[in-house]
């Protein structure tokens, strides 16, 4: 199969005769297209290191290497230590979760053996027991006596603080 190469001059306009133009195979087609695909990607790395190499952030002009030097030092360090501090963290979390987990496992167990040995009073037959079994197991009212446990605490304190203040004064 046969192509014709056609240059940039000709299609430019140029004065030459076309019969001068000699057919090609498509192996020479495509060393061509290679040989200029490979220079357009020369030409392009080579624009892009001049512009990467030209441009300087703001926050550098004017400084000098050293500057920039310590700058990004500095900043390797700061995040070093970031990142050592959010493995510590990780690390107390994880903890912290495998604690509530053998937590949750536990309490469950303590409170079937506690089940276990109470024995269910029927409703019908003492209707009183209970009642009253039921209003003390409820956690809102076990909550209530420790806060009424340390309100009376705080409330002796206080007073015995102003026994003390009135003895001191007298």
């Amino acid at each position: 199969m046969t192509s014709i190469v056609v240059d940039a001059e000709e299609s430019t306009g140029s004065d030459i005769p076309e019969s001068t133009i000699e057919p090609t195979t498509n192996d020479a087609v495509e060393t061509f297209e290679a040989a200029v695909d490979d220079t357009v990607e020369e030409q392009i790395v080579a624009e892009a290191e001049d512009s990467t190499e030209n441009v300087i952030p703001n926050k550098f002009a004017g400084k000098s290497t050293e500057e920039i030097i310590e700058s990004y030092q500095n900043l390797e360090k700061e995040l070093g230590r970031k990142a050592q501090e959010v493995g510590e963290l990780r690390k107390l979390s994880d903890s912290f979760l495998q604690a509530q987990i053998q937590q949750a496992q536990s309490t469950p167990k303590q409170q079937d053996t506690n089940e276990i040995k109470e024995e269910p009073v029927d409703f019908f037959d003492n209707p009183d027991l209970a009642i009253n079994k039921a209003i003390e197991n409820h956690p809102k009212f076990h909550n209530f006596s420790v806060f009424k446990h340390n309100r009376l605490r705080l409330v002796r304190r206080h007073n015995w603080r102003q026994y003390t203040l009135i003895t001191q004064t007298s």
